[in-house]
């Protein structure tokens, strides 16, 4: 099956995960998939789950549903970056959600995404990372910085905005496909 072409719910995952008292987003929890995916070797979908739910009662139904819902969005997102040509989709909130929340989801994400890459040890020595991937990896530091209620309401606002996730899922795309080409090409496209 080509899940490529189906999208995954924001707002399905967001209330599967507070449903189940999960402290993690949906966007941030994405990140930590992405920034392990910036390893050699593709990792486990346990070894995520670990990371994004440490605690969980895995004997809770709600939990469990949540693990299947995040193992959907594992399936789903290792099906992308593994294809012969590589995508990505961000799990962000669709365009109808306020400003705010989706510059606060974006910025979770990009915080999900460094903590992914760290947890590898990537970032022990950011010197060693492909130029293009290094400079990215900043500039990931620098989103989780901002403040996301200083804004605007504006169309210019929603230009920025747009441009800045693409921005992101591009240059996330080439992080991960670079640190596996550089690693021998240990991702096995198909």
């Amino acid at each position: 099956m080509n899940m490529n072409n189906k999208m995954i719910d924001f707002d399905g995952l967001d209330a599967v995960l507070h449903k189940a008292n999960l402290d993690m987003m949906p966007a941030e929890a994405h990140g930590i998939l992405c920034g392990l995916l910036c390893y050699p070797e593709l990792p486990d979908v346990n070894f995520w789950l670990n990371e994004v739910m440490p605690n969980a009662d895995m004997n809770n139904v709600l939990v469990q549903e949540a693990r299947d819902e995040l193992t959907e969005v594992y399936d789903m997102t290792v099906e992308q970056v593994t294809q012969q040509e590589p995508a990505l989709d961000l799990v962000m909130p669709d365009d109808e959600t306020g400003m705010d929340q989706r510059l606060m989801a974006l910025s979770e994400w990009c915080h999900g995404f460094s903590a992914g890459v760290a947890v590898l040890g990537l970032t022990e020595d950011l010197d060693n990372l492909p130029t293009d991937s290094r400079e990215f990896f900043e500039d990931i530091i620098e989103i989780t910085r901002a403040d996301p209620h200083s804004h605007s309401e504006s169309n210019n606002d929603e230009a920025a905005y747009m441009e800045l996730v693409e921005y992101i899922r591009v240059g996330a795309m080439l992080m991960i496909t670079e640190m596996q080409d550089n690693a021998g090409d240990a991702l096995v496209r198909h």
